[in-house]
């Protein structure tokens, strides 16, 4: 009995204090432990959580997201998915009060984004292509920062696009399907689009339409 009534009190000071957190890993088989075969770059996380501040409650989240938390990556090796996500959502829990919504934690995504692909590199990358020949080669890009899921290119005209994600079971939550869309409108923007819109359509727990246009 005492064993069960500390793993409630543990999960309930998770919740209380890791929101967002909290409510991704429930949604998961396993929870942190889920789909170990879906991998992702350090990259895409490391600048985020270096500019991490502020104290957090230790003890209370699955110690492979607490190390990243207090550790950030290299930008080349390559982590479980799963624990990307959480560690992105846990960044929210520490940075931004009362953000059940993720609205604060989404925006903090886009101005990430904005920062990494506007930057010298990138600038010099898309200027050498156009927003249809960017997204026409997204499936690429993907494949060089992720494994275990599939990212597939439904249709890119001159104007529009549609993108089809799979995934296991609720790998990506809403807000991170989201933060996806914002980052392909930054990357939209970059490549030379003046105004660029994208909406999201979760059609099963493992599959997601990203479409929309761009002017």
């Amino acid at each position: 009995m005492t064993g069960y009534s500390e793993g409630v009190r543990t999960g309930s000071e998770l919740a209380r204090h890791f929101p967002l957190t909290a409510a991704y890993l429930a949604q998961l088989p396993d929870g942190a432990s889920s789909y170990p075969e879906c991998v992702s770059k350090g990259a895409i996380i490391r600048r985020r959580l270096q500019r991490l501040s502020g104290d957090w409650p230790r003890g209370l989240l699955p110690s492979a997201i607490e190390d990243l938390l207090a550790n950030a990556p290299a930008s080349s090796a390559w982590l479980p998915s799963v624990h990307q996500h959480a560690a992105t959502f846990a960044y929210g829990d520490v940075m931004f009060d009362d953000d059940a919504g993720g609205a604060q934690l989404l925006e903090s995504l886009r101005a990430d984004n904005q920062r990494l692909l506007t930057s010298r590199l990138y600038r010099i990358m898309f200027a050498l292509g156009n927003p249809t020949r960017v997204l026409r080669n997204a499936e690429k890009r993907w494949r060089a920062f992720h494994r275990g899921t599939k990212l597939r290119v439904i249709d890119a005209r001159p104007a529009s696009a549609t993108l089809r994600l799979e995934y296991p079971a609720h790998l990506y939550h809403p807000i991170t399907l989201r933060g996806l869309a914002n980052a392909y409108e930054v990357v939209l923007a970059a490549a030379g689009a003046t105004t660029a819109k994208l909406e999201v359509h979760v059609e099963s727990p493992t599959a997601a339409l990203v479409t929309g246009g761009w002017t």
